[in-house]
């Protein structure tokens, strides 16, 4: 069995001073058909990480959400980026998928490390999401053919982008590019005011844990949603029977084939149907991550 992390209690109302009301409102309006849900996050490690810092809070308030959430680490070793990696990397993805036990309507795999797990997994009617941390807005040829079937074979994933290039930030490419925003900012503290300000409200609306929440609860909606009878109520996916309404604030579609999900919304606010999609971008029929047909060439790091 994989490992699993212990958890502190979080409280989502220790949110509401900081999102409003609205936000939490929404988030125990999605919370609602998903009461229940058996959902498990699997990563790499259980702290050092930006992943695991995540989690830590959000698997917490996903259980003060009414989801029997939990979390769980794989086993796995350091190497270089080559065949005998691919082939270990494939050898501990089989490993832990023998390890993986329990009965989940959601599984979540967080970055390249466990992407495999879904390959090598045999058993359970499980809705499995792949989600990214890392920039692959212009991968390696070499690691993107590799990782890209596996990616796939999910039925959900997405990346999420912070930095809006001279609204929130600055995206820059080397030290020098780095140094050189630095020394504007410093000239133009005006402009710097405004940046910080617009960064925080963007951080406040999008990133905070409630957002994610909200987020993953808008996703595991959709793929329950679109993928059973609408004629049954809403309960474990392995019992077979899904919410007996549309999923809160989302117009489900009739005649969808399995696992194939309609991005459709009935939001009253134009930011809250941006939302949706940004969480949902890449959910398609099994949410086919494309391999570009000319590759492009490997560059350094974005530093951020």
């Amino acid at each position: 069995m994989l490992e699993k992390v212990e958890l502190e209690k979080k409280d989502l109302s220790t949110y509401r001073p900081v999102v409003g009301d609205e936000a939490i409102n929404e988030i125990e309006t999605l919370a609602e058909p998903l009461q229940g849900a058996r959902v498990v996050h699997v990563n790499a490690t259980a702290f050092g990480g930006g992943v695991a810092e995540m989690l830590q809070t959000l698997v917490p308030l996903m259980r003060d959400a009414g989801l029997d959430a939990e979390w769980r680490v794989i086993e796995g070793a350091d190497v270089e980026f080559t065949d005998e990696m691919k082939a270990i990397w494939k050898t501990y993805n089989k490993k832990n998928a023998q390890a993986f036990e329990g009965e989940y309507d959601f599984v979540i795999v967080h970055d390249p490390q466990p992407a495999g797990l879904r390959h090598d997994y045999e058993g359970g009617d499980a809705r499995w999401i792949w989600r990214c941390h890392i920039d692959t807005s212009e991968p390696n040829p070499d690691f993107w053919d590799f990782f890209a079937p596996f990616i796939n074979e999910h039925d959900a994933g997405g990346i999420t982008l912070q930095i809006i290039d001279g609204e929130t930030g600055f995206l820059v490419d080397s030290a020098e590019q780095c140094a050189d925003r630095m020394q504007h900012l410093l000239e133009h503290p005006e402009e710097a005011d405004r940046m910080g300000t617009a960064g925080r409200e963007r951080v406040r609306e999008n990133f905070l844990s409630s957002r994610h929440l909200a987020d993953y609860l808008q996703l595991f909606n959709a793929l329950s949603w679109s993928s059973k009878p609408q004629s049954a109520p809403w309960a474990p996916i392995s019992q077979g029977v899904l919410p007996s309404s549309p999923p809160p604030r989302r117009n489900a579609s009739s005649g969808l084939p399995p696992k194939a999900t309609k991005v459709a919304t009935t939001t009253t606010s134009p930011l809250r149907a941006l939302r949706v999609l940004r969480v949902l971008r890449v959910l398609r029929g099994h949410s086919q991550v494309d391999t570009p047909s000319t590759p492009p060439q490997p560059k350094p790091p974005t530093t951020r």
